[in-house]
């Protein structure tokens, strides 16, 4: 069938082909968003990384503040006067009171049955156990002073610290291990919680250091 001579010339209706800028321009947002959405994973990577961390940190921090806290205050046999492990003493196992910790350390951490934690390599733990007066400044003392501060420092392989626990412990008349320290745990400059052995309860400093100043229960 042949067109009149008055037939116009109709354009043919087709698909327009992406032009090379606009797929250049694609490839740049795709790019764009698939790095934001690598840095967001491994941001999220990384805060969990560090969460785990942190809360290893703690439970090395608390086993190990746990165990002194069941040591006595004071040497049972004659005491040197002096702050630090006593003659004899070679290892953890055989402190038994709360300052033969001092100066102790150990990397990388153990675990309850004193064995080197392999997946911790390079971690250290810490303690720092000096005398103290028990008061709501808790000044360092060259001398007996009947209160100890204990402090436990956890840091990573970098050498972060991560944690870090603190205690003050008073002198008893009877120097019964653990039950009978008064003790006051330091987990924060916001909370400081007081208790006898086991038992524990919210306190003003005051509150805390009058305790102190009674001693043991």
């Amino acid at each position: 069938m042949t067109r009149g001579a008055g037939t116009p010339n109709v354009p043919r209706c087709g698909r327009r082909g992406i032009t090379l800028v606009e797929a250049m321009i694609c490839i740049v947002l795709v790019g764009v968003v698939l790095a934001a959405s690598i840095h967001t994973v491994g941001a999220a990577k990384m805060t969990e990384s560090r969460l785990a961390d942190r809360a290893t940190a703690e439970a090395l921090a608390e086993e190990l503040l746990a165990e002194i806290l069941t040591r006595l205050y004071r040497e049972p046999d004659a005491s040197t006067g002096l702050l630090g492990a006593d003659s004899g003493e070679l290892s953890r196992s055989q402190f038994d009171d709360v300052d033969d910790y001092h100066g102790f350390g150990e990397t990388p951490p153990t675990d309850a049955l004193l064995a080197p934690i392999v997946s911790l390599t390079g971690w250290r733990r810490s303690v720092t156990v000096g005398w103290v007066v028990p008061d709501a400044a808790l000044a360092p003392s060259a001398s007996e002073t009947l209160a100890k501060l204990i402090r436990v420092q956890v840091q990573d392989s970098r050498g972060a610290l991560l944690m870090e626990r603190v205690a003050v412990v008073t002198d008893n008349a009877l120097n019964r291990p653990g039950r009978d320290l008064t003790t006051v745990r330091i987990t924060g400059a916001e909370e400081v919680v007081v208790g006898s052995g086991t038992g524990s309860g919210s306190s003003t400093f005051w509150d805390t250091f009058l305790s102190l100043l009674g001693g043991g229960h």
